[in-house]
Protein backbone atom coordinates (compact mmCIF):
# COMPACT_ATOMS: atom_id res chain seq x y z
CA UNK A 1 0.00 0.00 0.00
CA UNK A 2 1.27 3.46 -0.79
CA UNK A 3 1.59 6.29 1.73
CA UNK A 4 -1.76 7.88 0.93
CA UNK A 5 -4.44 7.68 3.62
CA UNK A 6 -6.89 4.82 3.06
CA UNK A 7 -10.41 5.03 4.43
CA UNK A 8 -12.10 1.67 4.95
CA UNK A 9 -15.87 1.91 5.22
CA UNK A 10 -18.90 -0.30 5.80
CA UNK A 11 -20.30 -0.89 2.32
CA UNK A 12 -23.77 -1.63 3.72
CA UNK A 13 -24.10 1.67 5.56
CA UNK A 14 -25.66 4.76 4.01
CA UNK A 15 -23.96 7.01 6.57
CA UNK A 16 -20.57 5.51 5.67
CA UNK A 17 -21.26 6.12 1.99
CA UNK A 18 -22.21 9.70 2.85
CA UNK A 19 -18.88 10.08 4.70
CA UNK A 20 -16.98 8.83 1.65
CA UNK A 21 -18.81 11.30 -0.60
CA UNK A 22 -18.11 14.09 1.94
CA UNK A 23 -14.39 13.28 1.94
CA UNK A 24 -14.26 13.15 -1.86
CA UNK A 25 -15.98 16.54 -2.07
CA UNK A 26 -13.72 18.23 0.50
CA UNK A 27 -10.38 16.52 -0.11
CA UNK A 28 -8.93 19.25 -2.29
CA UNK A 29 -5.66 17.39 -2.83
CA UNK A 30 -7.30 14.06 -3.74
CA UNK A 31 -5.10 12.23 -1.24
CA UNK A 32 -7.64 9.85 0.30
CA UNK A 33 -8.22 6.40 -1.15
CA UNK A 34 -11.20 4.22 -0.28
CA UNK A 35 -12.07 0.55 0.08
CA UNK A 36 -15.08 -1.26 1.47
CA UNK A 37 -14.37 -3.28 4.61
CA UNK A 38 -16.00 -6.35 3.04
CA UNK A 39 -14.09 -6.23 -0.26
CA UNK A 40 -11.01 -8.31 -1.04
CA UNK A 41 -8.85 -5.17 -0.87
CA UNK A 42 -10.45 -4.11 2.42
CA UNK A 43 -9.90 -7.56 3.92
CA UNK A 44 -6.25 -7.58 2.77
CA UNK A 45 -5.65 -4.14 4.28
CA UNK A 46 -7.30 -5.21 7.55
CA UNK A 47 -5.07 -8.29 7.70
CA UNK A 48 -1.94 -6.28 6.90
CA UNK A 49 -2.67 -3.80 9.72
CA UNK A 50 -4.22 -6.30 12.17
CA UNK A 51 -7.62 -4.58 12.17
CA UNK A 52 -10.32 -6.65 13.86
CA UNK A 53 -12.16 -8.47 11.04
CA UNK A 54 -15.51 -8.08 12.84
CA UNK A 55 -15.18 -4.28 12.97
CA UNK A 56 -17.90 -2.54 10.95
CA UNK A 57 -16.74 0.98 11.73
CA UNK A 58 -14.86 3.55 9.72
CA UNK A 59 -11.12 2.84 9.70
CA UNK A 60 -8.39 5.21 8.56
CA UNK A 61 -4.89 3.99 7.80
CA UNK A 62 -2.31 6.71 7.35
CA UNK A 63 1.47 6.74 7.85
CA UNK A 64 1.36 3.09 8.95
CA UNK A 65 -1.04 4.01 11.78
CA UNK A 66 -4.56 2.69 12.25
CA UNK A 67 -7.36 4.91 13.51
CA UNK A 68 -10.84 3.54 14.25
CA UNK A 69 -14.21 4.95 15.25
CA UNK A 70 -14.00 8.51 16.59
CA UNK A 71 -10.22 8.55 16.19
CA UNK A 72 -10.65 7.94 12.46
CA UNK A 73 -13.19 10.76 12.16
CA UNK A 74 -10.89 13.19 14.00
CA UNK A 75 -7.97 12.28 11.74
CA UNK A 76 -10.09 12.57 8.60
CA UNK A 77 -11.27 16.10 9.37
CA UNK A 78 -7.74 17.06 10.42
CA UNK A 79 -6.49 16.07 6.95
CA UNK A 80 -9.30 17.83 5.05
CA UNK A 81 -8.02 21.29 5.87
CA UNK A 82 -9.94 24.46 6.60
CA UNK A 83 -12.76 24.80 7.67
CA UNK A 84 -13.20 21.10 8.48
CA UNK A 85 -9.90 20.93 10.36
CA UNK A 86 -11.46 22.94 13.21
CA UNK A 87 -13.60 19.89 14.04
CA UNK A 88 -10.41 18.08 15.07
CA UNK A 89 -10.69 20.02 18.33
CA UNK A 90 -12.82 17.02 19.36
CA UNK A 91 -9.49 15.27 20.00
CA UNK A 92 -9.29 17.08 23.35
CA UNK A 93 -12.26 14.99 24.53
CA UNK A 94 -11.03 11.71 26.03
CA UNK A 95 -11.22 8.91 23.46
CA UNK A 96 -13.43 6.81 25.74
CA UNK A 97 -16.08 9.57 25.70
CA UNK A 98 -15.68 10.26 21.98
CA UNK A 99 -16.04 6.57 21.21
CA UNK A 100 -19.14 6.33 23.43
CA UNK A 101 -20.71 9.12 21.37
CA UNK A 102 -19.54 7.49 18.15
CA UNK A 103 -21.03 4.14 19.23
CA UNK A 104 -24.35 5.76 20.16
CA UNK A 105 -24.51 7.38 16.73
CA UNK A 106 -23.37 4.19 14.97
CA UNK A 107 -26.07 2.19 16.72
CA UNK A 108 -28.65 4.40 15.01
CA UNK A 109 -26.93 4.84 11.66
CA UNK A 110 -29.37 2.68 9.67
CA UNK A 111 -32.31 4.73 10.94
CA UNK A 112 -30.39 7.97 10.33
CA UNK A 113 -29.57 6.91 6.76
CA UNK A 114 -33.22 6.08 6.08
CA UNK A 115 -34.51 9.27 7.68
CA UNK A 116 -32.21 11.52 5.67
CA UNK A 117 -32.24 9.44 2.49
CA UNK A 118 -28.48 8.91 2.60
CA UNK A 119 -27.46 6.96 -0.45
CA UNK A 120 -24.26 6.93 -2.39
CA UNK A 121 -24.47 7.53 -6.12
CA UNK A 122 -22.00 5.66 -8.22
CA UNK A 123 -18.66 7.47 -8.28
CA UNK A 124 -17.76 9.31 -11.44
CA UNK A 125 -15.11 7.81 -13.70
CA UNK A 126 -12.52 10.20 -12.24
CA UNK A 127 -13.51 9.26 -8.66
CA UNK A 128 -13.35 5.51 -9.34
CA UNK A 129 -9.55 5.69 -9.44
CA UNK A 130 -9.64 6.59 -5.74
CA UNK A 131 -11.51 3.39 -4.85
CA UNK A 132 -8.97 0.64 -4.38
CA UNK A 133 -11.69 -1.97 -4.75
CA UNK A 134 -13.90 -0.47 -7.45
CA UNK A 135 -13.88 -3.53 -9.70
CA UNK A 136 -14.16 -5.75 -6.61
CA UNK A 137 -17.27 -4.07 -5.20
CA UNK A 138 -20.04 -3.97 -7.79
CA UNK A 139 -22.66 -3.17 -5.13
CA UNK A 140 -21.05 0.13 -4.19
CA UNK A 141 -23.53 2.93 -4.50
CA UNK A 142 -26.55 0.66 -4.46
CA UNK A 143 -27.01 0.75 -0.70
CA UNK A 144 -29.45 2.99 1.12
Amino acid sequence: MNNLPVLLFDNSCGVCHWLVRFVIRHDATGRFRFAALDSRVGAAVRREYAVDPSLDSVVLIDDQRVFVRSGAVVQIVRRLGWPWRILAVAAIVPRRWRDAGYDAFAGRRAAIARRFGLVCPLPTIAERARFLDWADTPAIGSVT
